[in-house]
């Protein structure tokens, strides 16, 4: 072959790669085209999918699992308990700080109160053998409470946040009650809330001003939600209440302690809950107050 003929064929083939490598490269171009619209809906489906997946995983998985703790806040939040009440006091709850005596098996020493003032409730009494309050587990709707018995009972320490004065204040109970019992009580005697062998809950206030609330019929040896308040005595259990008059007596004259559940050796009085308010108990927070302890209590 000559020399002019090899360059020929020589040349034919460059022209035929660089042919070759062009349409390779259209096709390529023209590929990445097609690819734009469909592979972005593939690619898109794969980068949608991660949006898609992130989209799912703010709005239903994430965003549901980063909902869920504010709904749960919110579920928190309207999850009522005493600790809301204004001027709360004591709040003494089975479910919590209830401290057993190690050297009595199954009597409490201390119930702690609840409320942040500090306000504790002390075992004692007794009847010179047995020396403090009873613990009774699973006494009520599954949960414990605390028996009274054998002349035992609890004393709480006289505080400001327990100074009542001449104001309004509120006693609510989760209690069974074996008439005749003293449910909450200033030892100095200026205020009682006592149950009479007449099955009659009585609030009374001595002294100058003084006044009594009295509710017949007051049902024993069954737990119930009991309510006191004052200055405007009454008192109620369940759907029934009773008014007494307004009491202008001080109930904080004297600096002595209060007390809990006191009975006769033969009787017994059994507390689940206690919650003392100083200051006024609206008809709507008593209301939720019941409503919590019914529920919390299958009353």
């Amino acid at each position: 072959m000559g020399e002019w003929a090899k360059k020929m064929r020589y040349t034919s083939l460059v022209a035929l790669v660089v042919g070759f490598a062009a349409a390779c490269s259209s096709s390529d171009d023209g590929g990445a085209k097609p690819d734009s619209g469909t592979g972005p809906t593939a690619d898109g489906g794969d980068s949608g999918g991660p949006l898609a997946d992130s989209g799912s995983d703010v709005s239903v998985s994430d965003g549901g699992a980063e909902a869920g703790p504010d709904a749960d806040a919110g579920a928190d939040a309207a999850a009522w308990t005493p600790k809301q009440l204004g001027g709360l006091a004591l709040w003494l709850d089975d479910t919590v700080g209830v401290v057993k005596d190690p050297a009595n098996a199954g009597r409490v020493k201390r119930w702690l109160d609840q409320s942040g003032q500090g306000n504790d409730a002390q075992g004692a009494g007794g009847d010179g053998v047995t020396m403090l309050p009873a613990f009774n587990p699973a006494a009520i709707g599954g949960k414990d409470a605390i028996d009274c018995d054998l002349q035992t009972y609890f004393t709480i320490a006289d505080a400001p946040s327990l100074k009542f004065g001449t104001g309004d204040l509120a006693i609510v109970l989760v209690s069974k009650v074996t008439a005749p019992g003293s449910l909450f009580t200033k030892a100095s005697g200026d205020l009682s809330l006592t149950l009479t062998s007449e099955s009659t809950l009585t609030l009374s206030t001595f002294g100058a001003g003084a006044g009594v609330a009295q509710l017949a019929g007051t049902p024993t040896n069954k737990f119930s939600v009991i309510a006191a308040r004052g200055a405007t005595l009454r008192v109620q259990v369940g759907t029934n209440t009773a008014t007494g008059a307004v009491s202008t007596s001080d109930v904080s004259s004297s600096n002595a302690a209060w007390s809990l559940c006191q009975s006769s050796i033969s009787q017994k009085i059994s507390l689940a809950e206690v919650i003392a308010v100083k200051g006024t108990l609206s008809d709507a927070d008593l209301a939720k107050t019941v409503t919590y302890l019914n529920a919390k209590f299958g009353l």
